[in-house]
C-alpha cells in the first residue's frame, strides 16, 4: 500500500517463492506475483507472459530437463499439495534464484494454493515516467521508513558486460 500510494511510482508487484517438485527436475524455486508482472523485463523466446493462475513460464533449463514442451501441462507440488500448471511460456532468465537456472514465473494464487502460509517478501517497482531511478530509490526508503534495503537496477542497453554476453 505505500509503494502504491506514492505518487512517483508507475507499476509495482509484490513478490515471494516457495520451492515446487517438477516432474523430471525435482524442486524447483516457483516465484509467485501478485498483480501484472508482464513490464519487469524478461524477455519471451517462445509463448507469451502468464494471464493469471493456472499459467507458469520457464527457464529454458525447464523444459530442457523435463522434456515439456510450450503448452503441456505439469503438475507442481509443495506441502503435501499438488496443482496443474500450463507452460505458457519460455524466458530468458538467468534463473538466479536456482544454481540449476531452473525457474518458474507463475501467479501469487498458484503459490498461495500450494503453499497458504507463503509470504510476500519483496516488490519490483518501476517510477512513473520522468522520476529517476534515483529520486524513486530515496522516496520508497523515505516512505518506509527507510527500514528496508531498496536497489535500483540500471537500464542493461548501456552495460557493456551484458551486452557482451548476448
Amino acid at each position: 500500500a505505500t509503494i502504491a500510494g506514492l505518487p512517483e511510482t508507475g507499476r509495482s508487484v509484490g513478490l515471494g517463492q516457495v520451492d515446487v517438485t517438477v516432474p523430471g527436475a525435482g524442486d524447483v524455486p516457483l516465484v509467485g506475483y501478485d498483480g501484472d508482472a508482464s513490464w519487469i523485463g524478461y524477455a519471451l523466446i517462445h509463448g507469451r507472459w502468464l494471464s493469471g493462475p493456472g499459467e507458469v513460464v520457464a527457464t529454458t533449463n525447464v523444459f530442457r530437463t523435463t522434456g515439456a514442451h510450450l503448452g503441456d501441462t505439469i503438475q507442481i507440488g509443495a506441502a503435501g499439495r499438488s496443482i496443474p500448471v500450463v507452460l505458457v511460456g519460455e524466458v530468458f532468465d538467468l534463473g538466479k534464484e536456482s544454481p540449476d537456472n531452473l525457474v518458474l514465473r507463475g501467479s501469487w494464487a498458484d503459490v498461495l494454493r500450494l503453499v497458504p502460509t507463503a509470504s510476500i517478501d519483496r516488490w519490483e517497482m518501476q517510477p512513473r515516467s520522468g522520476v529517476s531511478a534515483h529520486d524513486y530509490r530515496s522516496a520508497v526508503m523515505d516512505a518506509t521508513g527507510r527500514s528496508l534495503p531498496v536497489y535500483t537496477v540500471s537500464d542493461s542497453s548501456s552495460d557493456a558486460g551484458f551486452l557482451l554476453f548476448l
